[in-house]
C-alpha cells in the first residue's frame, strides 16, 4: 500500500478490505508528521480495533495543545498555523484522514494522532467524523461498543 494517498477515501477503501490496520501503520509512518510511536505499538498490540465510523469529534479527548493541560505541548503560534491551514485545506474540499483514537495510555480514549485535524474539523463546524478506535483489550473494546453504539 506504498506511494498512497492517505485521506479518508482511502482509509474507507482499506477498511472495506479488512485492511485498516495496516492502513493506519502506513499512514503514521509516512505522513508528514511521522507518529512511529503509535505505529509501533499498533503493530505489536492493534488487535482489537473498530471503525473508521462517524463519532462525536467533542468527544473524544485531545491530547494536543499551547498550555500544561495537555500531554503534549506545542507552541501556540505553531497549533494554531498548523490548524489554520488543513481548516483552509478543509474548506477547499480535502477529506482528512481519520482521527485515530487508542486507550493505549489512559483508561478512556484520547486521540492518538489527529489532535490538529479535529481542530481544525471544528473550526469548519464539522460535529462528527470517521475515528479508527484502537483497544488495549477485547474487554475495552467490547464496552465501548455497548456504551457507544
Amino acid at each position: 500500500m506504498s506511494n498512497k494517498n492517505y485521506d479518508l477515501k482511502s482509509a474507507q477503501e482499506a477498511s472495506a478490505k479488512g485492511q485498516i490496520l495496516e492502513w493506519t501503520i502506513e499512514f503514521l509512518r509516512a505522513s508528514g508528521n511521522p507518529n512511529q510511536g503509535l505505529a509501533n505499538k499498533l503493530e505489536r498490540e492493534g488487535h482489537y480495533h473498530f471503525g473508521p465510523t462517524e463519532y462525536s469529534l467533542e468527544r473524544l479527548q485531545n491530547i494536543i495543545g499551547s498550555n500544561n493541560s495537555f500531554k503534549y505541548v506545542e507552541e501556540e503560534k505553531k497549533l494554531t498555523a498548523r490548524v489554520e491551514k488543513m481548516y483552509r485545506d478543509i474548506k477547499q474540499g480535502w477529506q482528512p484522514p481519520p482521527i485515530i483514537a487508542t486507550d493505549f495510555w489512559e483508561p478512556f480514549l484520547e486521540i492518538s494522532d489527529g489532535g490538529h485535524r479535529q481542530r481544525a474539523l471544528l473550526k469548519a463546524g464539522i460535529k462528527k467524523y470517521p475515528t479508527i478506535f484502537f483497544f488495549k483489550s477485547k474487554q475495552s473494546m467490547d464496552e465501548f461498543l455497548k456504551e457507544e453504539f
